[in-house]
């Protein structure tokens, strides 16, 4: 569908978008309900308007409408907006996105649908054409994308920590694993709830509300806006020698810590009560940056991320020690539920399995960690 031009009215106010259809169809008008006149009485109010409008309607472009929607909406409240417009044009030709900033990608679909929330950095900008960039991702990918197809991100791309941001900023989602297709929507900050450490960020399109981690929303800025004011207050506040992001580790470790070794949770935010737990490496998950371990306190199974373990140099139960010779039980083994209760030996260890000779029968097996216990250690 493609914008055909834009119409004023008067009573009620509003605009109306009229739209071509891609294929054959009827013209289409998409109302907007604008606020009556006498809660718009300035300039400020009228800009306020126009840059709402920009967010919540796709079909609108700042580059090609904001200056004929200011004109439209000053003869619509009867306010000159001359100044406005007159400044806007002075300062086109440098409302563009610079080389090196950080964007993240908006508003593709098809094939392209994958961009959305990928940030990269800006590493071109075409000179014939001010609204196309090229922008190279993380991984070396290189896309050219138009004006609309980008937002510049704050803070280098990274997330600001949890309940810093006020409401009413801009923010874009990226980074979902299990809902991928949210990915590169466009919202505003609504609420932080400090019980579940997540925003409340409702989408300018839809007008959805979505509840999402720090982790997953960047601060998103047009090529020539201001940093919120009160955003600017709060970072201000902090000071210099505060990190906005220093809940979270931008430096990840590597994966060094081998199985078997003991570790202590630390930094862990929504499950902070196991901050300081000990807890045995079980096996790494190099895809995923993930160590499955099993927490000394009750013996669950749990999978943390690399930054949130600190291998430690401590004693262990020697119930928990698993050498070669040492004389354990099976248990919570499923497909061979018969063998729980059966008594073997360790022969020797292979990655995050045992190999272990029943004395049942004297056949081997292989079993995990989590389908034993240790009762007896082999003489010295």
């Amino acid at each position: 569908m493609k914008l055909k031009r834009i119409l004023l009215r008067y009573h009620p106010p509003g605009i109306g978008l009229e739209c071509i259809p891609e294929g054959d169809g009827e013209v289409e008008v998409i109302h907007k309900d604008l606020p009556p006149a006498e809660q718009v009485a300035s300039l400020e109010a009228i800009q306020g308007l126009v840059i709402n409008l920009l967010d919540e309607e796709t079909l609108l472009q700042k580059k090609k409408h904001e200056k004929s929607l200011t004109q439209l909406l000053g003869r619509l409240y009867q306010i000159d907006t001359d100044a406005a417009v007159n400044e806007g044009s002075s300062a086109e030709a440098g409302a563009t996105y610079q080389e090196g900033q950080k964007v993240a990608c908006v508003g593709f679909s098809g094939s392209n649908a994958t961009y959305n929330g990928a940030v990269g950095t800006v590493t071109r900008v075409f000179d014939e054409k001010k609204t196309k960039y090229e922008v190279t991702f993380d991984n070396g990918t290189v896309v050219k994308v138009k004006e609309n197809h980008i937002l510049h991100v704050m803070n280098d791309g990274y997330p600001f920590r949890p309940g810093l941001l006020p409401t009413g900023v801009r923010v874009v989602i990226t980074g979902l694993r299990n809902h991928g297709t949210l990915n590169g929507t466009v919202g505003r900050v609504v609420d932080f709830a400090e019980s579940t450490s997540r925003y409340e960020v409702r989408a300018v399109e839809t007008g959805q509300l979505f509840r999402v981690k720090p982790d997953n929303i960047l601060v998103a800025l047009m090529p020539d806006e201001d940093i919120p004011q009160e955003l600017a207050q709060r970072l201000q506040e902090l000071g210099p020698s505060v990190d906005p992001t220093s809940y979270k580790q931008t430096d990840k470790p590597e994966l060094t810590i081998p199985v078997g070794a003991v570790v202590e949770l630390v930094n862990l935010r929504n499950a902070g009560w196991l901050n300081g737990q000990l807890a045995e490496v079980l096996s790494v998950d190099y895809d995923r940056r993930r160590y499955e371990i099993r927490l000394n306190a009750d013996d669950s199974i749990k999978k943390v991320k690399a930054e949130n373990v600190v291998q430690k140099t401590v004693e262990m139960d020697p119930s928990r020690i698993v050498t070669k010779g040492a004389r354990i039980e099976l248990c919570n083994l499923k497909t061979a539920a018969a063998l729980n209760g059966e008594r073997a030996v360790v022969i020797l260890r292979d990655g995050d399995r045992y190999e272990i000779r029943l004395e049942l029968d004297g056949s081997t097996k292989q079993v995990k960690r989590d389908n034993f216990k240790v009762i007896g250690q082999p003489m010295q």
